[in-house]
């Protein structure tokens, strides 16, 4: 499971955040601070680092750097609130950064497709492999990234007979499907 670090001042961007990266599954933890973020780094591996460029005292760049200092593999993903062409010129300059996202409505979606695509190029602070699947098209899957673990789950099915007859659900009104056996 990724562990992802939050660094935000804005106490309701980092518990928007956490509830919504928790729900995909995500291991999650946010602080308030550049200071608190730079510390968090010197004691825990982060996959990626999602961090707002503007706090007060020690900036987004400052994390971005600190993270790539004592954590170069992991991925960093600038949030900001406003456009802000040097801030995105200095993180390239910084080391780089995964991504860059302007806060907004879209936000969430935007980083969950950030984070997906950082998970492709960055191994797990643990050192294990992760699988990673590119969706080609409705139909297949391609294998991009895979361990030897994990090849079994990948091969594809054509004997679906063996997955038993198909049945048809219902639900009550409340949405919630019947009991098993019923």
């Amino acid at each position: 499971m990724p562990n992802i670090l939050i660094c935000d001042d804005e106490r309701s961007i980092c518990e928007m955040l956490d509830i919504s990266l928790r729900r995909e599954g995500y291991k999650v933890e946010t602080v308030n601070s550049g200071e608190a973020g730079k510390k968090k780094l010197d004691s825990a591996l982060f996959d990626i680092v999602i961090t707002d460029i503007k706090m007060p005292n020690i900036s987004g760049i400052e994390v971005l750097r600190h993270a790539h200092k004592v954590s170069p593999e992991s991925a960093v993903i600038l949030i900001t609130a406003v456009d802000d062409y040097e801030a995105a010129v200095e993180a390239v300059k910084a080391g780089g950064a995964t991504d860059y996202i302007r806060k907004s409505p879209a936000m969430v979606d935007e980083i969950k497709l950030a984070i997906r695509r950082a998970l492709e190029t960055v191994p797990l602070a643990d050192g294990r492999p992760h699988r990673v699947l590119r969706i080609q098209d409705t139909l297949s899957l391609e294998k991009v990234e895979v361990s030897e673990s994990y090849a079994e789950d990948l091969k594809p099915r054509t004997d679906l007979e063996s997955l038993g007859p198909a049945r048809e659900m219902s639900f009550d009104a409340q949405g919630n499907l019947p009991p098993i056996g019923a």
